[in-house]
Formats: structure tokens, C-alpha cells, sequence
């Protein structure tokens, strides 16, 4: 782009040079005008002085009258001389227009590349941030996620819950914090919608719908690790209810979280869950 800015500039004054020579030509054909002009009347006076003398005047007449010739063919070439200065003067004049509207396109272009790079730069910041961001919370998640694995917890298909005996040691490190370290959500209820917005590190995601099934009167929705599930909105609070295998696929049985929008972020206020063996139910509750 400064190439171009460079030759833009090197052509307008090859132009502004090139106006000013044609003036210049233009002076000197006025001056050969001129000059014909006064060789025209000073072979006029000529040929009537040789009129005046007679017959010893004319050859001086013949003279006369040849150098009066001449001053009409050069006034004619100066008039088709100035003709074609006038012509080349509004090439010129054209040339130099195009030129500058050329070099507000590239001013225009210049300012929008500089502009391009800068929004690149912006975004290529922001997205290293939200990787970032991301990149730390899967490695807290995967701590976490390790912890689980470890201990004989209930399982949603291939998704661990969480074990009964490990609850409360993990109320101590939740995930949630983890989480909450790099992630702010605002979920806001409205009839027939949930919507979630969440910001990862100051940048922020596209907010998330959950539309009401009238027909049910509950929000469809997919686990992410897996399992079919339905949101329900009951009393103010938000209520995820699961089916599934639990404890290695060797019980069967529904799970039920119950959530209460507080602070402005919905927050985990129960586990229910109930299992099947041998054609018995146990239910437990957890605060």
C-alpha cells in the first residue's frame, strides 16, 4: 500500500509537470502568433511602398508578397498548434482529476486495511484470552473429573454424578468455584424461556435459550455428558430430572436436581435420587 501511495504521488507531479510545459508551449506560440502577425503588416507596408515606386519596385513587391505568405502559414500552424495545446491541456487536466480520485480511494483503502488490522488484532487478542480461559478450566475440570473417577459414584450412562459419601468433602473444593473463577453467568427467567448468559475471562458468549414445550410444560434439553433429561420450572426454582443407570449399570432409577435462583445466578439447593434392586426403591435426599 505505501508502494502505491508512492507511485500515486510520483504521477500527480509528472502531471503537475507536465501542465506547466504545456503553458509554456503555449507562451511560446503566442509569441511566433505575434510575430507573424507584425511580419504580415510589415510585408502589407512593403508591397504598397512597391506599388509606390513602380516598375523598380517590383521585385521588391514579389518579395513582399511571399513573406506575407509566409506569415499566413505560420498564424495557421499556431492556431492548429494551439488547438492541439488545448486538447493535450485537458488530457492533462482529465489525467490529474483521475489521479486524485484515485488517491482518495487509496487513502480510503489505506485507512481500511489499517482499520481490518486492528479489529484482527482485537480478536486475535480476545480469543487468545477466552483459550486461555477455557484451557485452565479444563485442566481444573479434569482435576476434578480424575477425583471422581476414583470413588464408586452413581453414573449417568458414562457420566459421573457423584458419590453420597463424597458429597460434602466436595462442597469443599467444588467445581463451581473452580468455575466461577473464570466464568460469570446470569440466567433470567421469562414465560416460556430461560436464558443464559455467560462471559468467559470478560468475553462474552452467545447466550443460551431453553424454549418451554407448552405441551409439557417442561424445557427439553440433552446433557452435555449424556443421557436425556427435562428442565421444569416449578415454584421459582429450577428442577433437572434424568433417568438412568446408576452405580456401574447395576441399578436402575431416576435422578432430580433442584436449583433456586439467588444472587443472581442459579444455585444447587438438592439432590434426589431413587434406585431399584431386587424390586426395592430407596430414596435419599441431600441438602
Amino acid at each position: 500500500m505505501d508502494e502505491l501511495t508512492e507511485s500515486h504521488n510520483r504521477s500527480r507531479d509528472i502531471m503537475v509537470l507536465l501542465e506547466k510545459e504545456a503553458s509554456d508551449i503555449e507562451a511560446i506560440t503566442q509569441s511566433v502568433k505575434n510575430i507573424a502577425e507584425e511580419t504580415g503588416l510589415l510585408a502589407l507596408n512593403a508591397s504598397i511602398e512597391a506599388a509606390r515606386a513602380g516598375e523598380e519596385g517590383a521585385g521588391f513587391a514579389v518579395v513582399a508578397q511571399q513573406i506575407r505568405k509566409l506569415a499566413d502559414e505560420s498564424k495557421q500552424s499556431v492556431h492548429r498548434i494551439n488547438e492541439l495545446i488545448s486538447r493535450v491541456q485537458q488530457r492533462i487536466k482529465d489525467t490529474a482529476q483521475l489521479i486524485h480520485e484515485q488517491h482518495g480511494l487509496v487513502v480510503n483503502e489505506s485507512e481500511r486495511t489499517v482499520s481490518v488490522d486492528q479489529t484482527l488484532q482485537e480478536l486475535t487478542g480476545t480469543v487468545e484470552v477466552f483459550m486461555k480461559g477455557a484451557h485452565e478450566i479444563g485442566s481444573k475440570i479434569g482435576e476434578q473429573t480424575s477425583r471422581v473417577e476414583q470413588t464408586h459414584g452413581i453414573y449417568l450412562g458414562e457420566a459421573h454424578i457423584i458419590d453420597p459419601n463424597t458429597l460434602e468433602e466436595m462442597k469443599m473444593q467444588s467445581l463451581d468455584e473452580i468455575v466461577k473463577q473464570h466464568v460469570n453467568s446470569k440466567v433470567s427467567v421469562t414465560p416460556g424461556q430461560v436464558t443464559i448468559n455467560v462471559t468467559v475471562d470478560g468475553v462474552h458468549a452467545e447466550p443460551s435459550l431453553m424454549e418451554e414445550d407448552t405441551s409439557e410444560g417442561v424445557y427439553n434439553e440433552e446433557l452435555k455428558f449424556g443421557g436425556v433429561v427435562y428442565y421444569s420450572v416449578e415454584n421459582g426454582k429450577l428442577v433437572v430430572s434424568a433417568s438412568g443407570a446408576y452405580g456401574m449399570g447395576l441399578y436402575d432409577g431416576d435422578l432430580n436436581f433442584t436449583y433456586e435462583f439467588k444472587d443472581g445466578e442459579w444455585q444447587a439447593m438438592d439432590l434426589e435420587y431413587s434406585t431399584e434392586e431386587y424390586e426395592e426403591e430407596y430414596y435419599e435426599s441431600f441438602d
